[in-house]
């Protein structure tokens, strides 16, 4: 079980813009959109915020804050990065 989500629903972006654009049937009309996610058990909220923040460091810093305010009764912790 994942209790939060940081990234993209998509799968894929701009690493700083994080947008993310594409086409259903005709190649020719694209659309695009801001595809990028801070989610929790309790919140789901776009990641305005990290427009122009490069994601590996996004990233990495939400890995950090994670096993800093780790709290459970074994010292497991599962970060999973694609």
């Amino acid at each position: 079980m994942f209790y939060s989500l940081s990234g993209m629903y998509l799968g894929s972006g701009d690493y700083f813009t994080h947008v993310k654009s594409f086409s259903f049937i005709n190649p020719f009309r694209f659309m695009s959109g801001y595809d990028f996610h801070k989610d929790t058990k309790q919140n789901r909220t776009t990641g305005y915020k990290y427009y122009g923040e490069y994601s590996t460091h996004v990233f990495g810093k939400r890995a950090q804050n994670i096993i800093k305010t780790h709290k459970a009764k074994s010292n497991k912790v599962r970060l999973q990065y694609n």
